[in-house]
């Protein structure tokens, strides 16, 4: 159980904090307690309400020295941007890779998707729409994580995350 005040990931989607930990008043089951979530995002003002013995994925979000292991991990990430796939294929297993839960994969994610944003100026494809949204989400649940552990703004994670993806392959 997490506890009021505590910054976790939520889903594939949110770095948010637990602000209430209780039933809830405008629900009808009053036997039920719900995590009220607060979202990271400084420009959300909106909530979100969970059970608390959710199937829905949740952890804590990461310590510093995690974080600073996780960006020398994607440094040292070799990744090969999938070619032989159609845009629909392409999309699903970035899809998976976001939803698996597992930071390493996101992290491949971000990385195949920074580096695949890199080299579009060189050739005549770019980033598709889909694509776009999940190098974003991505970006935004990693930064967001990094700059909790890291006690550092959002914009010098994502700064840190992209020289990172940058480093040069072997």
């Amino acid at each position: 159980m997490f506890q009021i005040g505590q910054y976790i990931v939520y889903h594939s989607a949110e770095v948010c904090q637990v602000e209430a930990i209780g039933p809830l008043r405008f629900a009808g089951d009053r036997d039920v307690d719900y995590y009220t979530l607060r979202p990271f995002d400084v420009d959300s003002s909106g909530k979100i309400y969970i059970p608390v013995d959710t199937a829905v994925f949740m952890r804590a979000v990461i310590t510093k020295a995690e974080a600073l292991r996780r960006l020398k991990e994607l440094e040292l990430l070799n990744v090969k941007i999938p070619g032989a796939m159609s845009r629909p294929q392409l999309a699903n297993y970035y899809r998976e890779l976001l939803l698996s839960h597992d930071l390493s994969e996101q992290l491949k994610l971000f990385k195949e998707l920074h580096c695949k944003s890199r080299a579009a100026p060189r050739s005549k494809k770019g980033l598709a729409l889909t694509e776009q949204r999940l190098y974003k989400q991505v970006g935004k649940l990693l930064s967001g994580e990094l700059s909790l552990a890291l006690r550092e703004t959002p914009e010098r994670s994502m700064k840190r995350l992209r020289a990172a993806a940058e480093a040069v392959q072997k």
